[in-house]
């Protein structure tokens, strides 16, 4: 079981001894939330919870990538479509990477990627590194995040 600073910190302010404790036990802050979630999450080898992660990431930016390709395809770019797209050409796959952390502007530069025509194999490169990043940041920091909110 994973137990963070802030958890030990509070332990020792509250004179409360630093031990483990399970989901849904007592302890001096009263009862346990309890989650399906974090007791399935503990179970997982961290390496199947690091892949997983890494393969939505890889699939789900390939997704925004083919929405672009997609939606350029169907559409006649006007001037700020093309403005937009010169942009992202300008800076390349390396936007991906830039912008990769920041939830909602990675999404719309995939999508800006793929309606950019980016070349598929940098693009593929590019978001490799960037969802290998991400899964590791989620996996070590994420799931120490969950079980102090939920598990304490």
């Amino acid at each position: 079981m994973v137990v963070s600073l802030a958890a030990l910190v509070w332990r020792v302010e509250h004179g409360a001894r630093p031990t483990e404790h399970r989901i849904g036990a007592s302890s001096p802050r009263g009862p346990r939330l309890s989650s399906g979630v974090t007791a399935t999450m503990e179970s997982w080898p961290t390496g199947l919870l690091y892949l997983g992660l890494f393969a939505l990431g890889v699939v789900r930016g390939l997704g925004y990538y083919a929405a672009g390709l997609v939606a350029t395809t169907r559409a006649a770019p006007d001037g700020r479509v093309a403005a937009a797209q010169a942009r992202v050409q300008r800076f390349g796959a390396r936007s991906v990477l830039l912008t990769y952390p920041v939830y909602g502007l990675a999404a719309a530069t995939q999508v800006a990627n793929g309606a950019a025509r980016i070349r598929l194999p940098r693009f593929v490169a590019v978001l490799t590194l960037a969802s290998a990043c991400w899964a590791a940041l989620q996996t070590v920091v994420g799931v120490a995040v969950w079980q102090t909110i939920f598990a304490g």
